[in-house]
């Protein structure tokens, strides 16, 4: 079983992760299109105050991007000691204190420092 999380921008646009990347909803969940220039699989995914943090499970794949531009991702290095395949299922993001928190498959609980 797989849980995917379903992120909602500030316009109301609907996001969910898949296998290709990211899906996103403009008309209340009813078609979704994929999001271009990003072909990551990602299962975690979060977004706070406009900007979004993906995951992959099965990796440690770390991405985030500014809801106003998508075209635009910058990988996040993984936290050190993680093993290569301990991916994190799950994100959130600490706004104030800039620290996104991963649980991650059979690799515990992190924290990595944003700028």
């Amino acid at each position: 079983m797989e849980t995917h999380s379903i992120a909602r921008g500030s316009d109301g646009t609907y996001y969910l992760t898949c296998g290709q990347g990211i899906v996103k909803s403009s008309d209340g969940g009813h078609s979704w299109s994929l999001i271009p220039n990003f072909h990551h699989r990602t299962v975690g995914l979060v977004m706070v105050g406009g900007t979004l943090f993906a995951s992959d499970e099965w990796s440690t794949g770390y991405y985030t991007a500014s809801e106003n531009d998508l075209t635009s991702w910058t990988t996040i290095p993984p936290p050190a000691g993680l093993a290569s395949d301990q991916g994190a299922p799950y994100v959130d993001y600490d706004a104030a204190h800039h620290i996104l928190y991963s649980s991650n498959f059979a690799g515990g609980t992190w924290r990595l420092r944003m700028p």
